[in-house]
């Protein structure tokens, strides 16, 4: 693809060289740099791609996308500045690779905590299916690195050598990555007040995944009913929403604390009251003010009828059916990891050919169905 039709989507503020040169492939890491491809220099966490163009062009980068030009430019090589290449990357790189959401079925998740672990558990459904898929297991959650995941799993020709994608997103990362990818469907575990630093006050993190959504309209969303903050993507979004939760009276409820993330209700600012609070400020929430409100869990814990050190054994309620169900990994959290992740099955079966729907359901009423997610499983012991 010729380089000015590559930059058809973004404002470079500099153009250095042609931009009627051919390329070959797209890359923001150097050491898979081939003949004719363009390098974007990304600016990371902790490491600086700028670093590393020259190495690039000694592989022979043909291009080089980046925020400072270099102080020496090499012949031949063609330099475009841009303001960020974290906003321009996804844009030059749909374009070369092609719109992901028309080749691949993608399944997103993103939220404060949980985030790889569901992911890792949807991505075993996959692997139990037999499916083709790829997965940024690695943890790079940001537009750079998952964007190094569709460039590795496509040919030097852009087609995606891969039919489906779990893709694990940063919530900040979430404005740009959804609307980019389109996902099929979306898990939004929950939101708490972790690192104030990067994202400041934990309604901005929701606006950023709201944002996101909203470039994904037909995204079937998989929401954490027990979270007040992410039951009200449901309310103000186009997209259909699946809710997942423990019910109230499934376990002894704690004690309201004074520091919650969430105490006031997110439209009137009057305090929450609650029938059962698992931790934190995920439970049965009403405003008694304006009326807002937990929504019924599609997908719920009806009883934690056991908790140990290694795990947990729970009732789930699906669609009017109930599982013994066993989570090997210990603690409330991990619980509401599971159910988030089974939850996929329902609109996955409707959007993605049933990729998920073997984790808890089964036809028989006897038999018994084990799924394994290391170092963690979930077993359908038998219908209660």
């Amino acid at each position: 693809m010729v380089l000015s039709q590559l930059l058809k989507n973004i404002k470079p503020t500099q153009v250095v060289g042609s931009t009627d040169v051919d390329i070959t492939g797209v890359n923001i890491d150097s050491r898979r740099i081939k003949p004719g491809h363009l390098f974007v220099a990304m600016k990371g966490t902790q490491v600086d791609g700028h670093k590393f163009i020259d190495k690039a062009i000694e592989l022979g980068a043909k291009a080089v996308l980046c925020e400072d030009m270099p102080a020496t430019l090499a012949d031949g090589v063609t330099y475009v500045q841009v303001t960020s290449t974290e906003d321009a990357v996804g844009k030059v790189a749909t374009m070369f690779y092609g719109d992901p959401s028309t080749k691949l079925k993608l399944v997103g998740v993103t939220g404060t905590n949980g985030k790889t672990t569901s992911s890792r558990m949807i991505e075993q459904a996959f692997l139990e299916q037999g499916k083709s898929y790829f997965a940024n297991r690695s943890g790079a959650n940001l537009i750079s690195g998952i964007t190094t995941e569709f460039v590795i799993n496509s040919s030097l020709s852009g087609k995606c050598r891969k039919e489906y994608a779990v893709i694990e997103c940063d919530e900040a990362a979430a404005r740009r990555v959804f609307s980019q990818l389109r996902p099929q469907v979306i898990v939004v575990t929950n939101l708490f007040r972790d690192q104030l630093d990067r994202y400041g006050e934990v309604t901005h993190t929701l606006e950023n995944i709201r944002e996101g959504i909203k470039g994904a309209p037909e995204a079937v969303l998989c929401l954490n009913a027990d979270c007040s903050l992410t039951v009200s993507l449901a309310n103000d979004l186009p997209n259909r929403a699946v809710f997942f939760g423990i019910d109230k009276g499934a376990a002894p409820s704690r004690p309201k604390t004074e520091l919650s993330d969430a105490s006031h209700c997110i439209y009137c600012k009057s305090e929450y009251e609650y029938d059962f609070i698992s931790y934190g400020h995920l439970g049965n929430f009403r405003c008694t003010h304006c009326g807002y409100h937990r929504p019924k869990a599609e997908y719920a814990v009806t009883n934690v009828v056991e908790q140990r050190v290694n795990g947990s054994s729970v009732v789930l309620m699906v669609n009017g059916s109930q599982y013994l169900a066993e989570v090997n990994l210990p603690a409330m959290y991990n619980i509401y990891n599971a159910i988030g992740a089974s939850t996929a099955s329902i609109p996955a079966r409707r959007r993605l050919s049933a990729i998920i729907s073997r984790i808890l359901a089964s036809s028989s009423t006897t038999s018994t169905r084990t799924m394994v997610f290391p170092p963690f499983s979930i077993q359908q012991i038998q219908r209660v």
